[in-house]
């Protein structure tokens, strides 16, 4: 499945939804076997192993709720609870490499487990092992923890003061380094940003 959303076309919704499904749907498994609580980040057995299992996830379908300047609304479920999420990829890039995978940014509800505004990043590498990323919203740079090929904010109230500087920002940069060193940034629009967002939180029936 993994590899049926790489064929797809860049920038395009679908594509988004396929891989963001494949992300989710792991998580959502991992978290369930594994009773985990993000606090301080994922448990590094749990990281390590991401990217194997989305290689080897069979995936769930998402409904494309609709698309919104150049971020997308999406729906799925999981064992019957509603799973929305708020997708986009860069609309430039920047690095000194030749082969990189996909990269987008997903913004999670998973309200049966009490998870909103969860951010993952999803860099296209493997980030250099304790690295940082920065991201960068009209002048103010937050800083995510890197764990395998994702990103993620250490916690909830990170996660929160993301999504606000979302909703009001115009431009987001984000700043990564390899496992080879390569520096990469990755500048995305917020532009439908707020509207992709709200339409998440309604079809999750989030108030």
């Amino acid at each position: 499945m993994f590899f049926k959303c790489l064929r797809m076309s860049l920038r395009t919704p679908d594509k988004v939804a396929c891989l963001g499904n494949e992300i989710n749907s792991v998580l959502m498994k991992k978290q369930t076997k594994m009773q985990c609580k993000r606090i301080t980040g994922f448990h590094a057995a749990m990281t390590a192993t991401i990217v194997m299992l989305l290689l080897a996830s069979g995936g769930l379908k998402a409904e494309t709720i609709g698309t919104f300047g150049d971020w997308s609304t999406f729906m799925t479920t999981s064992n019957g609870n509603k799973v929305c999420y708020i997708g986009s990829e860069p609309q430039g890039s920047e690095g000194d490499y030749t082969i990189r995978g996909d990269t987008f940014l997903l913004v999670t509800h998973r309200p049966e487990i009490g998870e909103l505004n969860v951010v993952s990043i999803r860099a296209g590498y493997k980030y250099k092992e304790n690295s940082n990323v920065g991201v960068t919203i009209d002048g103010t740079t937050y800083t995510l923890f890197a764990l395998g090929a994702m990103a993620w904010a250490r916690d909830v109230k990170s996660d929160q003061q993301l999504v606000a500087a979302m909703r009001k920002g115009d431009t987001m940069i984000i700043d990564g380094v390899s496992w080879r060193g390569t520096q990469t940034t990755d500048i995305y629009s917020l532009k439908g940003f707020t509207r992709a967002y709200k339409k998440s939180l309604a079809a999750c029936g989030i108030n």
